[in-house]
């Protein structure tokens, strides 16, 4: 089984090796503005996400670390990614797992800046995947730094928004969203209590 594993990071190694290659042929062959290096980047920014993921789950921090800030980089305003929202998308899916590398690695403060910038662009653009999942992420940094008001309002946003999507086709929780993050949000909305009301003046 471990030499399975072994051989399928090796093969994903190498697709992302191939990928970064076709980004520097496209960007000679067509130039920087072109749809085939807008398209390639968009692919590799996803592959290092994904894989990057992967190589946090089985705590090979160094691989995941230098996959996310691959992905990072490219899908940054200085990459090659021209479209906006679906750099938009990148980029907030990126900076959610960056921000759950940190939490694994109990920087809670920056895992948490990471996840409040991923927010921020889900927020501001037109169109995103459900930031639920950014909600809850938050929720669990917040409620692990003794913020447990702070965060039982995010959780409570994430728990609107996903009532509020489509029970017959629901939207797909994000690759960022870890078990355990998931598992922290329930036991706060079920254990902590609502802030007092304010006295009347």
């Amino acid at each position: 089984q471990l030499s399975a594993f072994s051989l399928q990071m090796d093969e994903l190694g190498n697709s992302v090796a191939s990928l970064e290659h076709r980004i520097f042929s496209c960007r000679e062959q067509y130039g920087i503005n072109s749809t085939q290096l807008d398209d390639v980047s968009q692919q590799f920014v996803a592959l290092c996400n994904a894989v990057g993921m992967k190589c946090l789950q089985e705590e090979n921090f160094n691989a995941a670390f230098e996959l996310l800030c691959k992905a990072e980089s490219l899908a940054s305003a200085r990459g090659f990614i021209r479209e906006p929202g679906s750099r938009g998308q990148l980029q907030a899916t990126t900076l959610n797992n960056i921000g759950c590398f940190y939490h694994a690695r109990g920087k809670l403060h920056t895992a948490l800046h990471y996840f409040e910038r991923a927010l921020r662009l889900e927020v501001a653009a037109p169109v995103v995947n459900n930031p639920a999942a950014t909600h809850l992420n938050i929720c669990a940094v917040l409620s692990a730094i003794n913020l447990p008001h702070a965060a039982l309002q995010h959780a409570v946003l994430a728990l609107n928004l996903l009532d509020a999507t489509d029970a017959l086709t629901p939207t797909p929780l994000p690759l960022s969203v870890d078990s355990s993050l998931l598992q922290t949000s329930a036991v706060q909305l079920s254990t902590t209590p609502p802030p007092a009301a304010a006295a009347p003046p």
